[in-house]
């Protein structure tokens, strides 16, 4: 009984210091701090409910001051949220083509945007592309089937996309301890085969969690960190430019029951948004705090306007 009791007060003693690391002190002008202790997910700053004809959103991506874009989990159709100022989304561009499917990720990056479709394919299509000549490039990226794609984050500057792996499909499988993640180089049009392995195993382990299984992705350029989004676990990780993990805590269930997607705007506000789950789909915002609250907007990508 003894020895029990023990094992479970080293089980909490393990848990209190890993969530002691999540929580650390941090500042903007040190990219080294944790960047998850500069939110409180304890009730978001904004959220609101999507019309209904948007009941599955899946990937966000920051377009513009006070906007991002975001898309339906079964078509590839584009919206432009408001997310500071909630209004019905608006279609992004009507005269894009229309296809069918299962996608999980949009990003942003040297003037395209990108869809993932949960097979590896990614779709394209220019951000000053006008609605007569409107396209939707289809690029293969050479790693197809080897996961269930999902989660999409852009990497501006060096080229690069990042695709997370929710279910690994080729054999052998990876341990309960990793969670893999790959990389497209967007000037070649083609992704590295080898695998980024993230080592999981503390974070898992802390929480008491069988698996994690990423539904988003975001590269945070402010702090040189990405946020991984495992919305079953209702667990948000953070990622150096390494990919070891460097922190993690959990998403309250009472606003995130299904989280799907995540970005972060110009002012670092880290927006969540999540499917339906029986309920309307939401869109969830959080400001950074304190000192962290300091660092001045980032510079906007060059963006078709949406407005009729």
């Amino acid at each position: 009984m003894t020895y029990r009791a023990g094992g479970r007060c080293a089980a909490c003693y393990a848990r209190v210091a890993w969530m002691l690391v999540s929580l650390s002190a941090c500042a903007w002008g040190d990219g080294l701090k944790n960047a998850l202790a500069c939110y409180d997910l304890a009730q978001p700053d904004v959220r609101y409910q999507y019309a209904r004809s948007l009941r599955e959103p899946s990937g966000l991506a920051y377009a513009h001051e006070g906007a991002v874009l975001t898309h339906d989990d079964n078509v590839s159709t584009l919206y432009l949220m408001r997310h500071m100022d909630p209004a019905p989304p608006q279609l992004w561009n009507s005269q894009l083509p229309v296809v069918k499917g299962d996608f999980e990720g949009v990003a942003v990056l040297d003037g395209y945007v990108y869809l993932l479709a949960s097979s590896g394919v990614l779709f394209r299509t220019h951000l000053e592309q006008h609605a007569g000549d409107a396209g939707l490039q289809w690029v293969t990226t050479g790693i197809e089937g080897r996961c269930n794609f999902e989660g999409l984050a852009a990497r501006p500057g060096s080229g690069e996309l990042i695709l997370a792996c929710k279910y690994i499909n080729e054999p052998p499988h990876p341990s309960r301890d990793e969670v893999h993640l790959y990389r497209f180089d967007a000037h070649s049009l083609r992704a590295d085969p080898q695998a980024i392995v993230v080592d999981v195993s503390a974070v898992r382990k802390s929480h008491r969690l069988r698996r994690l299984r990423p539904s988003g992705i975001e590269w945070l350029p402010t702090r040189q960190r990405y946020m991984l989004l495992a919305g079953k676990e209702r667990l948000l990780l953070e990622l150096d430019s390494a990919f070891s993990v460097v922190g993690a805590t959990r998403l309250p269930r009472k606003f995130h029951r299904q989280a799907e997607g995540l970005t972060v705007d110009g002012r670092d506000r880290l927006i969540i948004t999540d499917e339906a789950h029986g309920r309307a789909a939401t869109l969830s915002v959080y400001s950074p705090g304190g000192q962290c609250s300091t660092v001045a907007p980032r510079g906007r990508p060059r963006w078709l306007s949406t407005r009729n």
